[in-house]
C-alpha cells in the first residue's frame, strides 16, 4: 500500500454558495415587500380626536371634519345617510383638490367634479382646468371667467362689473341666494346662482337635533338661546352652555335666563 495514497479532501466552493444564499434571501425580502405594497391588505390608519373609543361615537359634523382633515374618504363610510356621506365625499374632494373622490357619491357627482376643477382653475389662474369639467354649461361659464375680468385688479374700479363681482363673492361666502339679486350682469348672475347652490349642496341642511360641540344643547336650542353651536362654552366662563341652561343661568353672559 502506498503510504501517500490518502483520500483526497474535497474543497467546497463557499463563496458561490454564500452568494447564492444571499441572493435567495434578497428575493424573499423583495417578495414580502411587494406583497405588502400591492397586496391591498393594509388598512388606513384613522386618527380619532379627543380620545374617543371609536369613530361611531363622533357626530356627523365631526366625522365630516375628520375626513376632510385627513383627506380620507374611508372616514366618510362611517356615515349611514347617503346625503351626509355625499357631503363628506365632496368635502374630501374639495380639501384634497382631487375630483376622483366625487365618484363615490350617489348623487351630484358631476357637480362635485366640476366644482373641484373650477376651484383649481381659479386658484391657479389656468383656464385649462375648465376643459376637465363635465357639464357643458359650467365648462363654458368657467372659460368665460378667464375671457373677461374676474378680479378688482382686472376691471375698472367703481364699474358695474366690479360691483357685480364683489356681490357674487359675498353671496357665495354667505351661501345666500338672495344676495345674487343685485347682480346686473346676466352671466355673473347665473354664476352666482350656481355657486351658491354648490355651497348649499356641499354643506347640506343642518340637523336641528345635532349637538355639534357636545355642550348638551341641540342646534335648535343653540339658536333659541343665542349660543355658538361650535363652542361648548359661548361666554367663556368655564361652564358649558348646556350646564348653564340646565341651571337657569345665561350661557351668553352673566346673570340668569
Amino acid at each position: 500500500m502506498d503510504l501517500n495514497d490518502y483520500p483526497t479532501e474535497r474543497n467546497i466552493p463557499w463563496k458561490p454558495v454564500a452568494l447564492g444564499a444571499g441572493a435567495l434571501v434578497l428575493v424573499v425580502v423583495l417578495i414580502v415587500v411587494l406583497l405588502r405594497v400591492f397586496g391591498g391588505g393594509a388598512e388606513e390608519v384613522i386618527l380619532i380626536p379627543r380620545g374617543e373609543a371609536d369613530v361611531e361615537e363622533l357626530s356627523v359634523g365631526e366625522i365630516t371634519q375628520l375626513a376632510e382633515e385627513q383627506q380620507s374618504a374611508d372616514v366618510c363610510e362611517y356615515l349611514d345617510d347617503e346625503q351626509e356621506k355625499d357631503n363628506c365625499y365632496w368635502g374630501v374632494a374639495k380639501e384634497s383638490a382631487d375630483a376622483s373622490y366625487c365618484q363615490s357619491m350617489v348623487s351630484n357627482a358631476d357637480r362635485c367634479h366640476d366644482s373641484v376643477y373650477l376651484s383649481l382653475a381659479l386658484e391657479k389662474s389656468d383656464w385649462a382646468y375648465c376643459a376637465e369639467m363635465i357639464d357643458g354649461t359650467r365648462r363654458t361659464q368657467c372659460a368665460e371667467l378667464f375671457a373677461s375680468p374676474v378680479t378688482d385688479e382686472r376691471c375698472e374700479p367703481g364699474s358695474q362689473r366690479c360691483e357685480d363681482l364683489d356681490q357674487l363673492a359675498r353671496a357665495i361666502e354667505a351661501a345666500d341666494i338672495e344676495l345674487c339679486s343685485p347682480i346686473e350682469d346676466g352671466s355673473l348672475y347665473e354664476d352666482c346662482l350656481v355657486g351658491v347652490e354648490d355651497v348649499l349642496l356641499e354643506v347640506g341642511t343642518p340637523d336641528p337635533d345635532e349637538d355639534a360641540d357636545g355642550d348638551g344643547l341641540t342646534l335648535a336650542e343653540e339658536q333659541q338661546y343665542g349660543t355658538d353651536p361650535n363652542d361648548p362654552d359661548t361666554d367663556g366662563d368655564g361652564y358649558s352652555d348646556g350646564d348653564e341652561v340646565a341651571s337657569g343661568y345665561n350661557p351668553t353672559g352673566s346673570g340668569s335666563l
